[in-house]
């Protein structure tokens, strides 16, 4: 999703999500969809409402350090989120219709939230309730329409304080339907069931972390890009089948933030050809949120101890009796659809949902040609597919890996070139680049490409490396060498006079 304009308040959320979704995959083993930001929001609306001790717990609970910035924190970011075209977010307080709320609590609530006030009758539960769930199910798509239930509320019902999150982003590049075929998806190493399965080959923002307790995060962005992109699905993916709990860990049970994690991610990801296959799936989920909001540190706010005398201006003694969302995902060819509401009674999305692409090979099993360059702070710095070589600069081929195998002399005439770098890294000058063509027989094909057309090698080699990106390569490439000796005449001859002129003039003859 985009990112929240104040630091402060960003640095809350994620604190908060991280804390949020641990207690959900402690404590969820089904699929499942829970919107922190929206819970946050309306966590935060009662928030300024709370006096003493019961104000420091709902701080604490929200994860938020500086509570001075806070009420512009949020307008900025509601402010913000509110210019895309892709989600919507809105808040309202719903009041019996005999409380007097707090004129200052009013006026934060309407200039910082954007809320809306609404009163109502808690004396007739049927007739608030539809009032309400109208209300969300306006402002979510038509999904909700029963978040509250006219059980829940009673003559001592005073507030309820609601938000609705709703968000529908078309794909950027979107699935074909005709390419969505049923397919497994594994519960485990074994156990699958089918499910209609999303195929997709072009070329996405991907993170790849090697072994065991790897994983993949893949970037599906929303929108156009002439329509400055705000928002992206990122889609987080264990190597092994079994290995969600232990991403999830690796994820959210350390210290280190998630936001600095999902940096280091962002910093290593690479734009490459991606064939993704993805799941087809509609969740939703309904929490009865007053459990995690203990747990968070605001347990508080649920007892006679509670002090939201703020929120009224006659300073009446009130509690929360309960926080409940609903949250629903829908993930198709087109887009998403994701929508949450929260109540309280007194996004960024996270989804839980239990073949990374192949290495790229480089198999040099036929003709090739080799250069080797070296770098300048200037450079000179062919065809179709480019690559980096990426290992560590000090590390050599192991002999033990040396094999006998068949060279194809005969056999797109695409090409890849691979660099293969000499020297440590602080000391880097020189590196060897193969020229392989994909076709066993293409070499000559690639060598009137390289050196018989007008442009110049150097301005080849350039749109190269510009092309060049650093991913995990499977090498292959015979141990060789050659020695030649050439006769020079002819060549000088075919240069011409002006360049044996200038051999002259500079006394290499």
């Amino acid at each position: 999703m985009s990112k929240v304009s104040s630091p402060g308040l960003s640095a809350a959320n994620n604190d908060f999500t991280k804390d949020v979704y641990r207690h959900l995959a402690a404590n969820t083993p089904h699929n499942a969809v829970i919107s922190p930001l929206s819970l946050h929001m309306v966590l935060g609306l009662s928030s300024f409402g709370a006096a003493g001790s019961t104000a420091d717990a709902m701080m604490k609970g929200l994860r938020i350090k500086h509570a001075e910035t806070l009420r512009k924190d949020y307008k900025d970011s509601i402010d913000l989120l509110s210019k895309s075209a892709e989600l919507r977010m809105v808040n309202t307080i719903y009041f019996a219709q005999h409380v007097q709320l707090n004129p200052d609590y009013q006026s934060q609530a309407v200039d910082h939230f954007n809320s809306e006030l609404r009163k109502t009758d808690f004396t007739k539960p049927e007739a608030a309730a539809k009032q309400m769930n109208d209300w969300v199910s306006r402002h979510t798509n038509d999904i909700f329409k029963d978040l509250i239930q006219s059980e829940s509320l009673t003559p001592d019902t005073k507030i309820v304080l609601m938000n609705a999150i709703h968000f529908k982003g078309k794909w950027t590049k979107q699935f074909l339907t005709a390419n969505t075929k049923d397919g497994p998806f594994y519960l485990d190493e074994t156990n699958n069931v089918q499910l209609p399965l999303m195929h997709m080959t072009r070329k996405f923002s991907i993170y790849q972390e090697t072994g065991d307790d790897g994983f993949q995060v893949l970037e599906l962005p929303y929108g156009t890009w002439e329509g400055k992109q705000q928002f992206s699905m990122h889609i987080f993916l264990p190597n092994k089948r079994t290995g969600l709990a232990t991403l999830e860990q690796k994820l959210f049970q350390s210290e280190e933030s998630f936001a600095e994690k999902f940096g280091n991610i962002a910093k290593g990801a690479r734009r490459c050809k991606v064939v993704v296959t993805l799941p087809r799936f509609k969740i939703e989920s309904t929490w009865d949120m007053n459990n995690l909001c203990k747990q968070l540190g605001m347990g508080v706010a649920f007892t006679d101890e509670a002090d939201f005398s703020l929120m009224t201006q006659d300073k009446m003694l009130l509690a929360i009796s309960q926080v409940v969302q609903k949250a629903f995902i829908e993930v198709n060819e087109e887009g998403t659809e994701a929508t949450a509401a929260t109540a309280i009674k007194i996004v960024p999305m996270c989804l839980r949902i239990g073949p990374p692409p192949p290495p790229i090979y480089f198999t040099a099993d036929h003709p090739f040609i080799v250069t080797i360059i070296r770098k300048s702070n200037s450079g000179t710095k062919i065809s179709n597919e480019r690559y980096s070589f990426q290992r560590k600069v000090d590390e050599k081929f192991l002999t033990a890996n040396t094999k006998d195998g068949p060279f194809y002399l005969d056999e797109t005439n695409n090409v890849q070139v691979l660099e293969l770098p000499y020297g440590s890294k602080e000391g880097q000058q020189f590196s060897m680049h193969i020229f392989l063509p994909n076709k066993r027989t293409g070499l000559a094909t690639l060598e009137q490409k390289l050196f018989q057309s007008e442009e110049s090698f150097a301005e080849k080699f350039g749109n190269i490396t510009k092309g060049a990106r650093m991913c995990k390569v499977v090498v292959t490439l015979p141990r060789f060498k050659i020695e030649s000796t050439w006769d020079m005449k002819n060549p000088c001859k075919q240069l011409g006079r002006a360049w044996l002129s200038l051999i002259k003039q500079t006394s290499l003859l």
